[in-house]
């Protein structure tokens, strides 16, 4: 496996490894060697949830990261730790007997009896990193655990939703443990199951897009993704003299967990009318694959927006479609769901991110100004449909996102936006790469955080992917 490392990255890797050899020499010496892995958080910069509709998607990279270190054991254990400081609450050790992944010799336990056996493990690495382990094991990645592992953690992105935290993890779990028994991974194999393993996450949905950008993603761009059906990926180079940057908000709604269920749900239940309405007029095959994301806007006003109710009960729905097509969305039968303004808001902002691509490649090209402004008027109509047609938008995010918009491009900041599930978290704006619009924008910061007391840190980007930066090895002599 390649070793190598980008050279503005060595230096913090290098204290890492320095860190990990001085604190658990004594735990890690009999391996001789160790490894180190580095996987970037990442930011939702345009189409969030309407990936699961199929829209297209851009993320980004950001500059702080998952750390994990690997070394091989031979007591049949896995040994799961985090350095002090890692800023997570959760610097315990948690050990687990090999056998806890299995069913039988050489054969993995099934999802739900692991999701049992570690369930009392909901440490900030302990739960993710086993899940990690035994999707190694169910998808063939590895054919065992050997002797066992060791794993240490640490992370130097922000305590806050909306990062990509929970994909790091899982990618720099594999990436380790892949590292230190000599197996070969392919980063389209590693996607596809880390995806699988958010969804078992609590609290967690699954996603593409924040997978494949934490895994691929590349310094000064934006990973275009579309699902629709297969993964379309690309990489969108980011205008010179402009990047992105994250604003925490410093809060996350009570409810944000359900609030997000109840919108998901509801946009499969748009879908079941929109697919209706395609088999009324002889529309299906071909044409129709299941993606609200291949609708116009025109199409959708003028054929399906008032076949859409505006709200329905679970029961109703359930009575005349017996469930979404979805098994991630699960009707209520005594939920009322705003379904039409769901689902437009995945028709809306798949034309959003399209434009937005279309904005930010003239801007390239030409320098176009007046596109660069349009750009950032769609990350903020994309923000309204979050709070609006969505219900996903807090006062706390609807603050940061007015009050960069008063500083305008004026100041270098051209558009923001909620970032990932909305109900809080991130804030994500397009900026001038200048002093100016970082001052700017770190006064907003201490404005907010001066006014909620709420912490407002900002999330630079980006760096390279899990996968562009190589595992290194480090001496444990």
């Amino acid at each position: 496996m390649d070793t190598t490392i980008e050279t503005s990255l060595a230096e913090e890797v290098g204290l890492f490894a320095s860190r990990i050899s001085d604190a658990f020499s004594a735990e890690l010496a009999p391996a001789r060697q160790g490894w180190v892995v580095r996987a970037p958080g990442r930011l939702d910069v345009m189409g969030g949830i309407a990936e699961y509709s199929g829209s297209i998607t851009l993320s980004v990279t950001t500059a702080g990261a998952v750390f994990a270190a690997s070394a091989t054991r031979n007591d049949q254990r896995i040994v799961v730790d985090a350095l002090e400081g890692s800023g997570n609450g959760h610097d315990v050790r948690t050990e687990w007997p090999l056998e806890l992944f299995y069913a039988g010799l050489n054969e993995p336990a099934d999802a739900d009896t692991l999701a049992r056996r570690i369930e009392k493990f909901d440490a900030a690495w302990a739960y993710p990193a086993a899940v990690a382990l035994h999707g190694m094991l169910r998808h063939g990645i590895a054919p065992h655990l050997g002797g066992g592992l060791t794993l240490v953690f640490h992370s130097s992105l922000p305590p806050s939703v909306g990062v990509g935290t929970e994909s790091a993890v899982h990618a720099a779990t594999v990436a380790a443990a892949a590292a230190a028994m000599n197996v070969n991974t392919e980063p389209a194999r590693v996607a596809i199951m880390c995806r699988s393993l958010r969804m078992r996450c609590p609290g967690e949905s699954g996603g593409a897009s924040g997978v494949n950008c934490v895994l691929l993603g590349e310094p000064g761009t934006l990973l275009q993704m579309r699902c629709q059906p297969q993964e379309q990926i690309s990489h969108l180079r980011l205008p010179r003299g402009l990047t992105v940057i994250g604003v925490e908000s410093g809060y996350r709604h009570p409810a944000a967990q359900r609030k997000y269920v109840d919108a998901r749900v509801a946009t499969f239940m748009g879908q079941a009318f929109v697919e209706q309405a395609m088999r009324g007029a002889g529309r299906t095959g071909a044409t129709w694959n299941g993606h609200l994301a291949q609708i116009t806007v025109s199409d959708y006003v003028s054929r399906f927006r008032d076949r859409i109710p505006t709200k329905i009960k679970g029961q109703a729905f359930l009575e005349r479609f017996q469930d979404t097509g979805c098994p991630h969305a699960r009707v209520n039968p005594a939920t009322i769901y705003k379904i039409r303004s769901r689902t437009e808001h995945h028709i809306y902002e798949n034309d959003r991110a399209h434009q937005f691509v279309e904005r930010l490649s003239r801007v390239a090209r030409t320098g176009e100004r007046s596109a660069l402004i349009e750009a950032g008027e769609l990350m903020y109509a994309s923000h309204w449909s979050y709070g609006q047609r969505c219900g996903l938008g807090t006062v706390a995010t609807d603050v940061l996102v007015t009050r960069l918009r008063q500083r305008g491009p004026t100041d270098g900041v051209y558009g923001a936006r909620v970032s990932g599930h909305g109900c809080g978290g991130v804030v994500v704006a397009l900026i001038d790469d200048t002093d100016q619009a970082r001052a700017a924008v770190s006064a907003v910061a201490d404005a907010y955080q001066t006014e909620t007391g709420n912490s407002a840190c900002l999330i630079e980007a980006a760096s390279p992917g899990v996968f562009i930066t190589k595992p290194r090895p480090f001496s444990l002599a």
